[in-house]
């Protein structure tokens, strides 16, 4: 049988059927199935008409069923989707809900931003007005500051230049070269030419403390010898002691290396105003300076101080600390702080038995902390002080030949010229001079052995920063340099170079001031040197233009129509000129001045109030080729 035809099954079996008969169920023109009848007998005319209306009732209902079944399908999905709808309109609901919310805190948080913006924006202009009003007050500062420099600077001059004819003078009075002064007069020229140094002192110490408020004070870090140091404060303190009958004592720990690594200026800068007040507070008893290592006792305030300050490369880092204690009035608690500002004293009253300004301490703090260090003080009203200054130790190899060594077995004393001072080299920083052997021992034989070095080391230029001061000359501490001697005791001063003298060379003076040309030419003359004087700048070059022969010039700074900056430059183009040796003078101290005076020409530079002997010795040096 052809695949597809039925076959009719009857009791008797199977057989292919005679006639069949396909009928297509038809709905609106669309096939929705087939009806096939297979039949023995041929299928009549009725039956073809019955099948046909047949096939059309089956096609609706067959419709019918398979639209209500996809309507079944649509309507669950319906259902479904509408309750997904429910469910998203809910979540929806929920969401706009948040929304509403979040819009609302939204609207508050801009709100509050908007505030926060105006008030920014009035802090802005707060801001940027304080900073305009900074700006302005920074400006004035920084005015403020050069008009203190100038003024300072030109205070300078005007207080060095009357003190330089002062001391030369009062120090020619007390020479008493021609032996027709009493000894009560020359006693009065002492008086006045201790006052002048003390003025002095006051000067320097005044622009010592504006260099350090404008960070403009230099340190120039060197070797320097602990033997030196030790032989300097002894020449310079044991006389002053000595005359008040104090004890005084300088006691070196054997631990110590034999030399630093700092700056001897400034070091001596401090102890001597650590020991000059010493010696003024105490009236009975003792001084006594100590320098010992440092390492436990140190306070710890001090070491974290100095931690932050980045001058100790860790917490253990070793410290020297010289020690100056006295036996004096002593300090109340309640002054400690208040003795390290500057122009206070812890008795500050009018009616105060110790004068001076109270700097000394202030500046002496700043250097210390130039130099790395600290100052610690410690007191007692009615049982003394002790102020320390603590600096690090770094280690240092072994002194230069010829440097004594300090013998081990505990501290002892040092005691002035017992020790025989060698004949050996000074460190870099005190120029080429030489300490000269000489047998004599206490402290008026070291003081002027020491003095005769100084005044060799002054020949070298000073260095920048150093307002021209020698690096190593004593100043006045309390009492005037020159105390004069007891019976049948040599005098514990320097002796002046009476030694040099010039075979009447020409030298020219170029200064406004005649109180200074008098001054110096009453030193020169009795010298052995012929002085020309010029007024201004102009009028000495005309006077070197009528005498060819000039062999030194002394030029002064400051002075109207054509300063001495001008004048020498104008001189150095001068052919016959180009090597006259100019020194210039000048009461002006400040940074930059030497530097300024060694650019426009001059050969050396002293400043004001000049030291006859240091001139003198410069002098010589420029005019003999030395």
């Amino acid at each position: 049988m052809p695949p597809g035809y039925l076959k009719i099954s009857s009791g008797l079996g199977e057989a292919p059927p005679a006639h069949v008969i396909v009928l297509p169920v038809l709905f609106e023109g669309k096939v929705l199935g087939v009806i096939e009848l297979a039949s023995f007998q041929p299928f009549t005319q009725i039956q073809k008409d019955f099948l046909n209306q047949i096939a059309e009732m089956i096609a609706t209902s067959v419709n019918t069923i398979s639209v209500n079944t996809k309507t079944e399908v649509l309507l669950e999905q319906s259902q479904e989707l509408t309750e997904q709808l429910r469910e998203r309109s809910a979540e929806l609901e929920n969401r706009q809900k948040a929304l509403q919310e979040s819009n609302a805190e939204l609207e508050e948080k801009a709100e509050l931003l908007a505030r926060q913006n105006r008030d920014i924006e009035v802090k802005n202009t707060e801001i940027e007005e304080a900073r305009q009003v900074l700006e302005e007050r920074a400006e004035q500062l920084a005015v403020s500051m050069r008009y203190k420099s100038e003024f300072l600077a030109n205070m300078s001059h005007e207080l060095r230049t009357p003190l330089n004819s002062l001391l030369i003078l009062a120090k020619l009075l007390a020479d008493n070269a021609e032996g027709n002064l009493s000894p009560k007069q020359v006693e009065f020229a002492e008086t006045i030419h201790g006052a002048g140094s003390d003025l002095l002192q006051l000067i320097n110490d005044i622009l010592d403390l504006s260099k350090v408020e404008a960070g403009k004070m230099d340190v120039s870090p060197t070797r320097i010898a602990l033997v030196q140091l030790v032989d300097y404060v002894e020449a310079t303190f044991r006389p002053l002691t000595a005359e008040k009958g104090l004890d005084f004592s300088v006691r070196v720990s054997p631990e110590l290396p034999a030399t630093l690594h700092t700056d001897e200026q400034r070091l001596l800068q401090v102890l001597r105003n650590l020991l000059s007040n010493a010696v003024k507070f105490t009236d009975t008893g003792a001084v006594e300076l100590v320098i010992r290592p440092a390492n436990a006792d140190v306070p710890d305030a001090i070491r974290e101080q100095l931690l932050e300050a980045g001058s100790l490369r860790d917490a253990d880092a070793d410290l020297i600390a010289f020690s100056v204690t006295d036996t004096g009035i002593g300090i109340a608690a309640s002054k400690m702080r208040v003795i390290f500002e500057a122009f206070k004293q812890a008795d500050g009253t009018t009616s105060r038995k110790y004068g001076g300004t109270g700097l000394g301490l202030s500046i002496s703090r700043e250097i210390a902390r130039l130099l790395g260090g600290e100052i610690h003080a410690a007191s007692e009203p009615g049982r003394g002080s002790t102020f320390t200054l603590y600096l690090p130790l770094h280690p240092s190899e072994l002194p230069p030949q010829g440097y004594p060594q300090f013998t081990p077995g505990g501290m002892e004393p040092l005691r002035g010229g017992a020790t025989a001072v060698p004949d050996v080299e000074l460190p870099a920083d005190t120029g080429p001079a030489r300490l000269p052997s000489d047998p004599q021992t206490g402290p008026a034989g070291l003081f002027r052995r020491r003095r005769k070095a100084m005044g060799a080391a002054e020949q070298r230029p000073a260095l920048p920063g150093q307002s021209g001061q020698p690096a190593a000359v004593p100043q006045a501490p309390a009492a005037p340099q020159e105390p004069r001697p007891e019976s049948g005791q040599e005098a514990a001063v320097p002796e002046p170079r009476r030694g040099i003298m010039f075979d009447n060379e020409k030298v020219l003076i170029v200064d406004d001031d005649i109180r200074n040309v008098f001054a110096l030419t009453s030193v020169l003359e009795q010298h052995g040197l012929s002085v020309l004087y010029a007024e201004n700048g102009r009028e000495g070059i005309e006077v070197m233009e009528q005498h060819d022969d000039v062999t030194l010039v002394l030029m002064d700074i400051m002075m109207p129509e054509m300063d001495g900056y001008a004048t020498t430059t104008a001189i150095r183009r001068m052919p016959q000129f180009a090597g006259l040796p100019i020194i210039a003078l000048t009461a002006k101290a400040m940074k930059g001045d030497r530097e300024k005076a060694i650019e426009s020409g001059a050969s050396d530079y002293v400043t004001k109030p000049v030291d006859p002997d240091h001139l003198l010795s410069v002098m010589e040096q420029w005019m003999r080729g030395e």
